[in-house]
């Protein structure tokens, strides 16, 4: 199998309040194609933060991160994230918070519609569609934060927390 994501000896340190905090140090490893990978460890030890470094959306002091062979630099159409926090917006309906992704990248045609109205349909919301986030029980919230990445049809999903909320 080949490896689709490759981390070697990566270290990030960011600055708090109360002085520097090593979130992560010679971290390595590899992801090979079709595998599952679970990280776990306590509160606190970077799990987010190797997931944001995997998401583009941090940049390490050192060591390196590839995706197929090439090096992370940013957020790419190929990775999907959802965050611990389903950070939904309020005023926007469920369709249009799954839309999201899709809207940013200017993907709206009748494809993609359908495909999300597959989503709603395939984990229970499309009955709630038309309804606002805070019209929805918490697992109902996660399931949509959840359909937001999917939408775009990601190669590799990273999930954080990603059963915290479900029922």
């Amino acid at each position: 199998m080949n490896n689709i994501i490759s981390i070697r000896d990566a270290a990030l340190t960011y600055q708090a309040r109360n002085g520097e905090v090593e979130a992560l140090r010679s971290v390595s490893f590899d992801v090979a194609e079709g595998e599952f990978v679970s990280i776990v460890g306590p509160s606190g030890c970077g799990k987010s933060t190797l997931l944001g470094v995997l998401a583009g959306l941090e940049t390490l002091d050192g060591g390196t991160v590839e995706l197929c062979g090439t090096p992370v630099s940013g957020a790419s159409g190929r990775m999907g994230f959802m965050p611990q926090r389903d950070q939904l917006f309020e005023w926007r309906t469920i369709r249009d918070n799954v839309m999201l992704g899709l809207q940013i990248r200017r993907d709206r045609d009748d494809t993609h519609r359908k495909h999300v109205e597959t989503l709603l349909e395939r984990y229970g919301l499309a009955e709630f569609a038309e309804k606002r986030p805070d019209q929805l029980s918490g697992g109902m919230r996660q399931r949509c934060a959840l359909l937001r990445p999917l939408a775009t049809a990601p190669d590799i999903l990273l999930l954080e927390e990603p059963f915290y909320a479900l029922n």
